[in-house]
C-alpha cells in the first residue's frame, strides 16, 4: 500500500469508529494522534486543514482532496506519521494488519527486466535476470 493511501484509510477508519460511539479509548487516542501529526503538514495551509475536519464526517466527498494535500504536503514521507497510521488501522482492523494489509512500499522495474522493492523496515528484494540462479557449492 502506498504511504499516502495508508494515511487516509487509516484515517477514515479512525473517524468511522469513533462516530460509532463505541471504539475503545486506544482507538479514540491513536486517531486523535494522527490527526494531529496530520495537522502539522497543514499548519500553513488552511485548505488542506479544512479538508481533514470535513473528511471526518464525510470520507467518501473528501477522500481525494485529502490524498492530494497529504502528498503535497510531505506527511506521507513522515515515519512518525507512517507508524501512527499503521498502529491505527492495526486498532482498527486486526485482522487486516495480521494478513499484511497495511504494509507501506514500492516496487519498480525497469525495461531489462529488473526488479526491485523497497518495504518499510529494511527489507529490499530484487530480481535481476542477468544474473544466474546457481546453487551454492557448499
Amino acid at each position: 500500500m502506498d504511504p499516502v493511501t495508508l494515511i487516509v484509510a487509516a484515517l477514515a477508519a479512525g473517524a468511522a469508529r469513533s462516530a460509532e460511539g463505541v471504539a475503545e479509548q486506544s482507538l479514540k487516542d491513536a486517531y486523535a494522534g494522527l490527526k494531529g501529526l496530520v495537522k502539522r503538514f497543514f499548519r500553513d495551509r488552511p485548505a488542506a486543514d479544512m479538508v481533514l475536519e470535513e473528511h471526518a464526517t464525510d470520507s467518501a466527498t473528501y477522500q481525494v482532496p485529502l490524498e492530494k494535500h497529504v502528498r503535497e504536503s510531505g506527511a506521507a514521507q513522515d515515519a512518525q506519521v507512517l507508524e501512527a497510521a499503521k498502529k491505527l488501522l492495526a486498532l482498527a482492523d486486526p485482522e487486516g494488519a495480521r494478513r499484511g494489509e497495511y504494509i507501506v512500499g514500492t516496487i519498480k522495474a525497469d525495461r531489462g527486466g529488473v526488479a526491485v522493492a523497497h518495504l518499510q523496515g529494511d527489507v529490499h528484494a530484487g530480481y535481476n535476470p542477468d544474473v544466474e540462479n546457481k546453487p551454492d557449492p557448499s
